[in-house]
């Protein structure tokens, strides 16, 4: 946040000066603690992830509705993101070690579905370098490809979000927000997934 001196105190100085040596050298002002930039080095702490994947599947008369879902807070977390004005440096490492849970319905009824499922998720690069564009004052798009992946819920495997996210930064904490939406329509059945990863940073000192 920048410091602003009401321009009467500024009169003010400059008068007294001239009064008192008739001569007077206007002092720099104090740029105060400046702003909070995207641009700099960041710890990894952590990956927040979270999906529901809805499958719905319609056959002789029969209208199957099923959900699945899980979220987890990532252990094993390593790495570090360097960032500069249109590029992004670094690695990640951390694993998802958590539980597919599912409902289903026939009809409108619940149905016993399948017991939860055990997922495990290691993600890991080794050194990286990507370009990034800013978008507007909250956004960011990756012409390359994303710099994380995450984990279906149906079947456990990698899948890469879009080249866009959005970022927040509160005090020396940095926030990546990263979100997917697929849709797949049938002749008699649709699956929709939503998924999500919110990764966090912290400044290095």
């Amino acid at each position: 946040m920048k410091v602003l001196i009401p321009v009467f105190v500024l009169l003010s100085v400059a008068f007294y000066s001239c009064s008192k040596e008739k001569s007077f050298e206007i002092p720099t002002p104090d740029p105060g603690p400046g702003e909070i930039t995207l641009e700099g080095k960041w710890n990894f702490v952590e990956a927040r992830t979270a999906s529901e994947t809805g499958i719905l599947i319609s056959e002789n008369n029969i209208r199957m509705e099923s959900t699945y879902w899980y979220t987890d807070t990532s252990s094993d977390n390593k790495g570090n993101l360097t960032i500069e004005a249109t590029t992004m440096s670094g690695q990640h490492s951390y694993k998802v070690d958590t539980y597919i849970y599912n409902k289903s319905f026939a009809n409108g009824v619940q149905v016993e579905g399948p017991p939860p499922t055990k997922l495990e998720f290691k993600f890991e690069t080794n050194d990286f370098t990507t370009r990034y564009q800013k978008e507007g004052t909250d956004s960011l798009y990756f012409p390359d490809g994303p710099i994380f992946n995450l984990p279906d819920p149906v079947t456990g495997q990698a899948i890469a979000p879009p080249g866009g996210l959005t970022y927040e930064i509160k005090s020396d904490t940095l926030f990546l927000y990263m979100n997917q939406l697929d849709q797949i329509k049938q002749e008699n059945s649709e699956i929709n997934a939503v998924s999500s990863l919110t990764a966090v940073y912290k400044r290095a000192q």
